[in-house]
């Protein structure tokens, strides 16, 4: 793919002709016209890179990123990948149309449920979701006994269960009734991780059956609406999603 690179032209009064306003058309650029067309024809491959480039180039010539516009011919992926590199390497950027609500922790959290119940809520898909990093639990500071999202994702894995939203809680109740016939022929030692283990799956089963409270299930004698299923996720991505305080684009979504 090729682009090209100009270096940076300060505005005037009344926007006299530029050499760039003849960038497709270059052989009729006027004799007369002031200042001199300085452009950079570069190749790169794929629009990662293109984007990549292109910030390597203003950082490397230190071009104050409040005199730098970037253009592109259709804004994805190129916005997309802009918006990536600004929030790993930490420069402010603004976009003329936006960015997409995906970008923002509420937006993957609610995907990540919907690829959860499309999954037939297998554990695969809700391991993800608990250990993405769109995921906390609200009062995790002031209740240190809470399991973590990573704890409650690894308890759930290695539990019977698979997939199917009707295992979870047989699953859990199966693992704990195991512990609990364990736990006397266990050194004493070992007896508290045993009894710290029950109590976090025991807190695990009651988080589920909340989750589950959140998404009612169809049957033959009650129908759900498509706003009942709307309503339930908002609510779990109101109560677990993470907010990052310093991007103003979660708060917002």
């Amino acid at each position: 793919t090729s682009f090209y690179f100009s270096e940076p032209d300060k505005e005037e009064k009344n926007h006299p002709e530029n050499p760039l306003d003849y960038l497709y058309d270059i052989d009729k650029i006027p004799s007369n016209l002031p200042g001199k067309l300085n452009i950079q024809l570069i190749q790169s491959h794929g629009e990662f890179n293109e984007v990549k480039t292109i910030i390597r180039k203003i950082k490397s010539q230190n071009i104050p990123l409040d005199e730098v516009s970037i253009f592109y011919t259709v804004q994805e992926p190129y916005s997309q990948y802009l918006y990536q590199l600004s929030r790993q390497y930490s420069f402010n950027i603004t976009f003329g149309n936006g960015i997409s609500i995906k970008n923002t922790s509420p937006a993957k959290l609610l995907f990540a449920l919907i690829d959860w119940i499309r999954d037939n809520y297998s554990i695969a898909k809700l391991y993800f979701l608990l250990t993405g990093g769109n995921f906390e639990f609200k009062n995790q500071r002031s209740n240190p006994d809470m399991p973590t999202p990573q704890r409650v994702a690894s308890l759930l894995r290695n539990s019977p269960i698979g997939r199917k939203r009707n295992r979870y809680i047989e699953g859990i109740g199966l693992v704990i009734k195991q512990l609990e016939g364990e736990i006397e022929q266990v050194s004493e030692n070992r007896q508290e991780r045993y009894r710290k283990k029950i109590k976090d799956f025991f807190w695990t089963k009651e988080f589920i059956t909340q989750i589950f409270h959140e998404l009612p299930q169809e049957n033959f004698d009650y129908t759900i609406s498509p706003k009942q299923i709307a309503r339930g996720l908002i609510n779990i991505v109101t109560n677990y999603s993470k907010i990052d305080e310093e991007n103003n684009f979660d708060e917002d979504a």
